[in-house]
């Protein structure tokens, strides 16, 4: 697919989800949301992934950095979102360069066992320091914050600003990756010995990419606590990393288009099926299954292949035609 065509599709899809409000229902405006600010933290993972090779069990707690900083800036401190957010995204930054400091002597299946041991460190913290946390009770807002040109105080309004929050995500994304240390993260990962040889620092790559990486996290924690007006430990712990994860590998992990995709899925697949939650577990266990064997690009993949070959017949037959005429008389 040439680049002029991915933007304009990039685009059409923006415009789409903008105005997808007018025609949906406040629980479908409301889930949508809720799958979006999660599509974000996820591709923090994405990034961390496809771009070092490296894979982390922690991000939900580094979305709970950010959510927790800016309940606290607007509690303790009467600073908004627009204020807090700086803090909490460098804040997250610094959290991330902490996470990636282990990767210089362990890597792989190690590694991930650290970045559990961190989010249950980060959740006892959340749970132990109630003066400052309140404990599993969590912290609850009571103000919005201030209007960026459009009403955010309504269902919708919010939505769009998660749908704006999306896009700059995704922009970024695309930034990074044509940038000269990504293609050098990229290089690490086919062959760190090489790298190495060639006068490449691994190690402060790693720790440069585990910071940028943390940031998305970041900006979904601070969206999401005045999504919800209130939070607590809960969703930020093993199961929210593990979530974050199967989000990935659902919807694509080295696909750009894969974790919003996964995230579309993990958070409507429940309202489809409408079973009991023992049971939307056990779907996803197996749906998580199926596209490991059968769509190993996960299905964001499978959908960018099939468009790609379809793409291609079209040209191959545009130009068996042209072919044909020119050598007509």
């Amino acid at each position: 697919m040439s680049r002029s065509l991915r933007a304009a599709t990039w685009a059409a899809l923006f415009v789409f989800m903008l105005v997808l409000p007018v025609f949906t229902s406040f629980h479908f405006t409301s889930v949508a949301t809720n799958a979006i600010i999660f599509a974000i933290a996820a591709y923090g993972l994405y990034f961390l992934y496809s771009q070092s090779g490296q894979l982390s069990a922690a991000h939900a707690a580094l979305m709970g950095v950010g959510a927790y900083l800016v309940a606290l800036f607007d509690l303790k401190l009467h600073i908004s979102l627009w204020g807090a957010l700086p803090f909490a995204l460098i804040a997250c930054f610094a959290a991330g360069i902490l996470l990636g400091l282990p990767s210089r002597r362990i890597s792989g299946h190690y590694f991930l066992i650290v970045t559990f041991a961190f989010t249950q460190v980060f959740i006892l913290v959340l749970i132990n320091w109630s003066g400052l946390t309140n404990g599993t009770d969590g912290l609850s807002l009571t103000d919005t914050p201030p209007n960026p040109g459009f009403d955010i105080g309504t269902t919708d309004g919010y939505y769009r600003l998660c749908v704006i929050a999306l896009a700059i995500t995704l922009l970024a994304l695309v930034l990074l990756r044509r940038t000269r240390f990504c293609r050098l993260l990229r290089a690490a990962r086919e062959s760190e010995p090489l790298a190495s040889a060639l006068g490449m620092d691994v190690h402060r790559q790693r720790l440069l990419a585990f910071g940028i990486s943390a940031v998305f996290p970041g900006l979904a924690g601070s969206l999401y606590v005045y999504y919800l007006s209130h939070i607590e430990p809960a969703p930020f712990g093993i199961t929210g990393s593990v979530n974050l994860i199967l989000m990935l590998i659902l919807g694509g992990s080295l696909v750009l288009l894969g974790p919003l995709v996964g995230a579309i899925t993990f958070g409507f697949l429940p309202d489809l099926i409408d079973l009991e939650p023992s049971v939307t577990q056990m779907v996803f266990g197996a749906l998580l299954v199926i596209v490991i064997l059968l769509f190993p690009r996960g299905i964001a993949g499978a959908v960018t292949d099939a468009s790609n070959w379809v793409l291609e017949r079209i040209g191959r037959r545009r130009t068996a035609r042209a072919a044909k005429a020119e050598a007509l008389p």
